[in-house]
């Protein structure tokens, strides 16, 4: 028994050591659950921490004080609104030409960091490719609704572009709530849905835009904390989506119903699918 007493008694010691020289804005946190001595919060975050986060928002209140180990930390469901004009390219270029980088910084270095957005936005985009697919398996009538427009602005003669994109608002609205449900990068922004709705028809006939300028729906951040390639992520999104449910007839394997669908996430730094969604295609083009 000698050696578990040396244990608590090293860990209410550190405790102690910790709340005596520890910064002194800890104390101006805002309210939250009770932690643990060394760990903190960490017992409090499971598999899928986003959810465990807005389940305890849901308790706490928007904004929580919180410590992960030694580390206080303030978790905030929504964010307040940055604005600037300039992208991140603008960005970068203005570094480059004001000469003040304390390090080597020329076009080399600019075209590698597109490079490493274009490369990490691959895995991101495909993510939530597969989950706008899944709800629409999962939900019929609504793949129906985005097949019925597609057919009216499209047709069946060609394929879906990118100039067909604007025209099409229920698909628009498909992708809105995709992201909505499964935001690829959830810890950017918890989020919780706070009253019942129909699937997709919350965003039909509303301004709420994903650019960062709403705040009940910013998948892809705001301000300059903002993804970088958003534009370049949302068109492959929309346009991918747009012609998976337009090219083709969409079955479930035999014996399985919408319902049966998994919907389970696996947590990561991006949060996919636990299993990937089986479905079976049928074309159904016309295109000579």
């Amino acid at each position: 028994m000698a050696w578990l007493w040396v244990i608590l008694s090293a860990t209410l010691f550190v405790y102690l050591l910790q709340q005596l020289l520890g910064p002194n804005n800890w104390k101006k946190l805002p309210p939250g659950p009770r932690g643990l001595p060394i760990l903190g919060h960490f017992h409090l975050l499971g598999k899928n921490p986003h959810v465990d986060l807005c389940n305890l928002a849901r308790k706490h209140g928007p904004v929580m004080g919180l410590r992960f180990g030694p580390v206080p930390a303030v978790v905030v469901m929504k964010r307040g609104e940055e604005k600037g004009s300039e992208d991140f390219v603008d960005t970068m270029m203005a570094i480059m030409e004001s000469g003040k980088a304390a390090f080597e910084f020329d076009r080399r270095h600019i075209k590698a960091m597109l490079l490493d957005l274009l490369i990490t936005g691959t895995d991101t985009s495909a993510t939530a490719i597969e989950w706008a697919m899944s709800e629409l398996m999962k939900h019929p009538t609504v793949m129906k609704k985005l097949q019925q427009e597609l057919e009216l602005v499209v047709g069946l003669d060609q394929m879906v572009d990118e100039s067909h994109l604007n025209k099409l608002e229920y698909l628009d609205c498909v992708v809105k709530e995709a992201l909505r449900l499964h935001p690829v990068v959830p810890l950017l922004i918890p989020h919780e849905s706070m009253e019942d709705c129909e699937l997709q028809e919350r965003f039909i006939g509303s301004e709420i835009d994903l650019r960062g300028r709403h705040f009940e729906l910013i998948p892809f951040g705001s301000g300059r904390r903002g993804c970088p390639g958003l534009q370049l992520g949302l068109t492959v999104v929309k346009l991918l989506v747009a012609q998976l449910a337009h090219c083709f007839e969409w079955e479930l394997p035999i014996g399985m119903k919408p319902d049966d669908i998994d919907m389970s996430e696996h947590f990561g730094l991006v949060t996919a699918r636990a299993k990937h969604l089986m479905a079976i295609p049928r074309y159904g083009l016309h295109v000579t």
